[in-house]
């Protein structure tokens, strides 16, 4: 607990002294923008096959940059935050060095998951089908599910980030492989579990926070100011990456101070490299 409440105060300090670590995040936040845009493209044409036609190319063009940004940008806001931590200054050099040599590991990770997750979600279609056959029935558990069913897939995400939060940082400060990453967070997270769920707790409620207040306030803003509700999205977007940003950084130096600990790297492990 002592240790993480000091990786807490310490990526405070150095976010305040490395504003530029935010630039990565800020660059990720603003790929969310290609599916409006398609969208927006789309209703310029009158044309229905026309309109569907630029909308799936501007989607397929989207998909291709975000997949290759996406990645490079994790890579290189972890790279940045890793420098930082190390020798408490980060640049912009480290982050390309790091998107560059780690963004196709860091692309791996991701097609697996992707494989893993395309036969689960068709078995839990065949379950759902079976379970409710009614269309009608059906359709408004996807659309309103269960508190229960909410509650179990929360429960799910959170123990997937406790085994996989060390994943990026063992793929792009440890240089391993997708599958070594994999085992290597896994075990990282097992043995040092108290650590990390000390990490995650505050992480995950003000993330969840902030994700109920971008929900609830748009809804509330709803039939307001047209001004009102973009400046709004603005700033709960502006949070988001802040905090996402902070998240990175703090994930990145407990990392490095847990495997510095396992390995006995060194002996004051707060301290900075240089030192």
């Amino acid at each position: 607990m002592a240790l993480t409440l000091a990786v807490f105060a310490r990526a405070g300090r150095l976010y305040r002294e490395n504003p530029i670590l935010v630039l990565p995040t800020l660059l990720i936040q603003g790929l969310a923008f290609g599916p409006p845009l398609a969208g927006w493209l789309a209703r310029g044409h009158g044309h229905a096959l026309q309109s569907g036609s630029v909308a799936l190319l501007v989607s397929l063009a989207w998909l291709g940059v975000y997949f290759f940004a996406g990645n490079f940008l994790t890579a290189a806001s972890m790279g940045m935050s890793a420098a930082a931590w190390r020798i408490d200054l980060a640049t912009l050099t480290d982050g390309l060095l790091a998107g560059t040599r780690r963004w196709w590991k860091l692309a791996q990770a991701v097609l697996l998951f992707i494989l893993i997750a395309i036969p689960l979600g068709f078995a839990g279609l065949v379950v759902l089908d079976a379970s409710i056959p009614q269309e009608a029935r059906r359709r408004a558990f996807l659309t309103h599910p269960p508190m229960a069913v909410i509650g179990a897939f929360v429960v799910l995400g959170l123990a997937f980030w406790f085994f996989t939060v060390y994943l990026v940082p063992a793929i792009v400060i440890g240089e391993r492989s997708v599958v070594d990453a994999l085992r290597r967070a896994a075990r990282l997270s097992w043995r040092r579990g108290r650590e990390t769920l000390a990490l995650l707790a505050p992480l995950a409620l003000v993330a969840g926070l902030l994700v109920l207040g971008g929900k609830y306030g748009a809804e509330l803003l709803a039939q307001g100011p047209l001004w009102m509700r973009i400046l709004y999205e603005m700033l709960n977007n502006l949070a988001e990456v802040l905090w996402g940003t902070y998240t990175t950084l703090a994930i990145a130096g407990q990392f490095l101070e847990l495997e510095g600990a396992v390995q006995g790297l060194h002996a004051r492990p707060l301290a900075p490299r240089y030192e």
